[in-house]
């Protein structure tokens, strides 16, 4: 049987930043656009593993109440703190061991991939040495302060290129993890 692998998916400015000043992420509308990559990636997805933030942004936003638009219907698991009867219909809150966390998450993606949304989550995966790959649609735009992807002083971890491709308005970035304990 073929697991689920772990794949941090996620949309990030020239200058590394996926979110702007407080939180926003409006910046990112103006380069949504028809994108082969995301329509090969969407139908492998079987869950999707997020952070409380990025919970608490598709919450907020009533024109989107879950990931991808609802393009896909898989399980939403949330790492958080939060008391799980809080969990809104259809999102599973999950805390704990990292490794049990997404051990959870790749049963309920079964032998697809479970896309890590948000940034807190994805360096949590990352930094436990259970992450995948990565995929990265990087925005031609400059926005000079906001929610870093990757932080300074992170430990190194080699990736190896799997695809590089442009789209009608970014460029996809995906990658293979590879030593250093990552997966």
């Amino acid at each position: 049987m073929v697991m689920a692998r772990m794949l941090w998916h996620n949309t990030m400015s020239l200058d590394g930043y996926v979110a702007g000043p407080n939180d926003n992420m409006g910046w990112m509308q103006a380069y949504v656009g028809p994108n082969k990559t995301v329509m090969e990636v969407l139908p492998q997805i079987g869950a999707i593993l997020m952070g409380a933030r990025t919970y608490r942004g598709v919450m907020a936003n009533p024109d989107q109440a879950t990931p991808y638009g609802g393009a896909i219907d898989v399980p939403y698991l949330v790492l958080t703190h939060a008391d799980p009867s809080t969990a809104q219909t259809g999102f599973q809150f999950v805390r704990g061991d990292m490794k049990a966390v997404v051990e959870s998450a790749k049963a309920a993606a079964g032998e697809r991939y479970v896309a890590v949304l948000g940034q807190q989550a994805g360096r949590a995966v990352l930094q436990a040495g259970l992450l995948d790959e990565i995929l990265i649609h990087l925005v031609p735009a400059l926005l000079g302060d906001g929610v870093r992807m990757f932080e300074s002083g992170q430990e190194t971890h080699d990736l190896a290129i799997k695809l590089c491709r442009q789209s009608t308005k970014v460029i996809d970035l995906w990658f293979t993890c590879q030593a250093q304990g990552v997966a």
